[in-house]
């Protein structure tokens, strides 16, 4: 059974071990997933995580960030 949570949530670190996991049980939990890591990997956006990052397209609508 598939539930329908229709809530957003950003990984970060997605293309790590722990992120890559996060990232499949949240999905499976029917949310919409957004990666960001620092390497393309299948991100949704590769970005360097720091203070000069301008993330005000990531977090648009975003319930959750991990």
């Amino acid at each position: 059974m598939t539930v329908m949570v229709n809530k957003k949530v950003l990984v970060t670190g997605s293309s790590g071990f722990i992120g890559s996991h996060i990232i499949r049980e949240f999905f499976d939990l029917g949310y919409e997933v957004i990666s960001v890591s620092r390497t393309d990997q299948s991100s949704s956006f590769t970005l360097d995580i720091s203070g000069d990052t301008d993330w005000s397209d990531v977090l648009d609508d975003i319930d959750i960030i991990v």
